[in-house]
């Protein structure tokens, strides 16, 4: 059995009743008189009172706020706005004592009428020994801490000796590490080696370094490069050509 609502006694049907379009034309009829009877029409103004009229020709009317006071809500006054802009005319009185009276000038504050110069301190570039400034420099080489370079060669050596040159750490300090493998030989030495490129002599810097491998041969060796490229080179004294494969790691620490 059909129901209706409390305010506007829209037809509410039940659960079981059949569709009515008449009903539903009702409900929008009725709908539509409540709001057309809500539409304002015309506002007027008349000191602090404002009255609506609306389509039907009812009215009312609302009391505008008087002017705020310290102890009262209300609106604010040309007078408080101005002074809200300004923010000078008997505002609150502040005390202001400058710890730095030189250096880098870094602006002016005005207080209380009184122009006043703010400064901050001065440093220098920082030092091993001396806080300071990080230099333009320095920030690159610490960003770059932790920057990883890898490489790999492999091939044949026929015989003696063989070098290849990497020169992506001239800048800054490098653990470098080389790893060899020789395939199996007849005997003799099988070696690597690591030095700095101003390193001109044949076996200059760290080596490592085996004798009279037959079988397999891996050999690693470390070394720190600080600005400077590197060179890595395998050596052999096989009687025969050596399959080799070397890998390098640079990590960057400083």
């Amino acid at each position: 059995m059909a129901t209706n609502t409390t305010k506007y006694n829209l037809i509410k049907p039940d659960g079981v009743d059949p569709v009515s379009v008449a009903d539903i034309n009702t409900n929008m009829d009725t709908i539509d008189g409540a709001l057309a009877a809500s539409e304002i029409t015309d506002i007027t103004v008349n000191g602090l009172t404002v009255t609506f009229t609306f389509k039907d020709g009812t009215t009312k009317t609302a009391m505008l706020s008087k002017t705020a006071t310290q102890s009262a809500v209300g609106l604010m006054s040309a007078s408080d706005k101005k002074k809200l802009d300004g923010i000078q005319e008997s505002a609150d009185a502040v005390t202001f004592t400058r710890s730095q009276t030189s250096g880098n000038k870094i602006g002016t504050i005005k207080i209380n009428g009184t122009a006043t110069d703010i400064y901050s301190k001065s440093y220098s570039t920082a030092t091993y020994k001396e806080s300071g400034l990080m230099s333009a420099s320095d920030k690159t080489r610490f960003d770059d801490i932790g920057t990883v370079l890898t490489g790999t060669t492999s091939g044949t050596i026929s015989t003696d000796y063989w070098e290849e040159e990497e020169d992506r750490t001239a800048n800054g300090v490098w653990i470098v590490t080389v790893n060899a493998y020789f395939a199996a030989g007849t005997g003799g030495y099988r070696q690597v080696n690591l030095k700095k490129s101003s390193e001109t002599t044949e076996w200059t810097g760290n080596y490592s370094r085996v004798f009279g491998g037959t079988t397999s041969t891996n050999l690693c060796i470390t070394r720190i490069i600080k600005n400077s490229g590197f060179k890595y080179s395998a050596w052999h004294t096989n009687s025969k050509a050596l399959t080799y494969k070397i890998v390098w790691t640079a990590v960057r620490i400083g």
